[in-house]
């Protein structure tokens, strides 16, 4: 039942975290240890991927072009622009946050991860509280968090989504 709740908020979200969470689970939480969930091996597969892609870029005999028919001199326009192309390995560990959807501008995943998280257990109490102190748990969240009261509530509302089941995609990841 956990993974089911974790591939739906993956499928909502878009969130790597969801996806390691639910490999952990199938490794660590049970003995003998669960196979991956397809949507989990698709994920897994595109990080595989850009991964190596990264090490292609920063190896020289991997060089992708096909020179039968072109002339030294097109050759050599094309070996320059394979070395403009090539990244040092510093670039190539700077960029694993990117290659494994951690992180891009503007977004984090871990920060996301937990915003999820704080916004659900927020609108979960909420529910659950009489409403003469609902006014004092949306004003102290707005204290503690720095922000304005009606993002406070906004952020509950993206709560109470995340809590409800939403129509699940295909099992296998969107290409």
């Amino acid at each position: 039942m956990h993974l089911e709740k974790l591939r739906r908020r993956f499928f909502q979200n878009l969130n790597p975290i969801y996806v390691w969470d639910a490999v952990c689970i199938c490794n660590y939480a049970h003995r003998p240890p669960r196979p991956l969930p397809q949507w989990c091996l698709d994920q897994v597969v595109t990080i595989a991927v850009r991964m190596r892609t990264l090490g292609d870029l920063n190896n020289p005999k991997t060089y992708p072009y096909d020179e039968s028919g072109l002339t030294q001199d097109e050759i050599n326009d094309r070996h320059s622009e394979w070395q403009r192309q090539k990244i040092t390995p510093a670039e190539a560990v700077a960029m694993l946050p990117w290659v494994m959807n951690v992180t891009c501008p503007g977004w984090n995943a871990f920060a996301r991860h937990h915003a999820e998280a704080d916004d659900e257990l927020l609108a979960n109490f909420k529910d659950d509280l009489p409403d003469h102190l609902v006014t004092k748990v949306l004003a102290r969240a707005q204290r503690e968090r720095n922000i304005s009261l009606e993002t406070v509530r906004r952020r509950i509302r993206r709560g109470r989504r995340l809590a409800r089941p939403a129509p699940l995609p295909p099992d296998r990841f969107p290409p």
